[in-house]
Formats: structure tokens, sequence, C-alpha cells
């Protein structure tokens, strides 16, 4: 009877290079972490830094929607704008704080972005996108939109 051997490869047998390739296809932070903690060259292959940026793209998916706008000034912050643009100084307005637009699209120099915050669209375009700039042409055409332009 012929007598056969067994060869075992163990993950410490792989070269750098395929170690590498095998590191490349792993795409959930979670795997990478767990094949980080295989052994000691894995352990130095993979740094925290592609464990980070593979989690922070899931991170950004766990988006909570809010009721109202984060600014807690947002009532006097957009008092003005509402009182000038939307409620033409209508004497019945009771200007309140605004709601959160959370999901939405804005327009920025006619393009549109998919954007979460948890700002109103007046605190978005004064704290975040505008601040000190004094030439940014804003459209007042809706409420809850941020339209908004930058000069050239």
């Amino acid at each position: 009877m012929k007598e056969y051997k067994i060869m075992v490869i163990t993950f410490d047998d792989l070269g750098d290079d395929v170690i590498e390739i095998i590191i490349g296809y792993v795409k959930h932070y979670n795997s990478l972490a767990l094949l980080k903690m295989t052994c000691v060259r894995t352990h130095n292959h993979i740094s925290r830094y592609s464990i980070a940026k593979l989690m922070l793209p899931s991170r950004l998916g766990l988006f909570s929607l809010r009721t109202y706008c984060a600014n807690i000034t947002c009532t006097k912050d957009s008092e003005d704008v509402f009182y000038r643009h939307y409620r033409n100084d209508s004497p019945g307005y009771e200007h309140v704080r605004q709601l959160a637009l959370n999901k939405t699209i804005v327009l920025i120099n006619y393009k549109k972005h998919h954007l979460n915050t948890h700002y109103c669209g007046e605190c978005f375009k004064n704290f975040v996108l505008v601040r000190e700039l004094k030439n940014v042409k804003h459209n007042y055409n809706w409420i809850d939109e941020v339209n908004i332009s930058y000069p050239r």
C-alpha cells in the first residue's frame, strides 16, 4: 500500500505579496479587524487606518433623523430671512425653530448634491456653506431648499 504525505500550508507560509492580495479583497472593516488578529504577519500588514477607512462609509450611513434644527439659536438666527423673504412682513406670522433638513438635495452652483444634515436650510447656508462670504447669491424660492451660487 502506498503512503501519502499530506502537505499543510499555513497562513504564515504565504508570501507578503499573497497576503497583500488577500487583504485587498476584504471589504468590511469587521472582517479586516479579525484578519489583523489572525497572526503576527497580518497584524503587521494591516494598519488601523485601513480599518478606519473601511469603517467610515458604514458610520456615515448611520444617520439619525432629527425633528428640529441642531442650531440652538435657530429661531433668532433665521428670523430676519423668514420675515424678509418668505413671510413678506406678515403681522400674523410667529417665527419658531425650524425643522431639520435631514436627508435632502442641495443646489450649489446649479449642481445637485445629496446631503444629510441636522440643520434647517437657513442655518446650514449661514454656518456651513457661506460663513463670512459676502458675494454668495441666495435663491429664496422655497423655504426648505438650499440653493446658492458662489462667484467664479
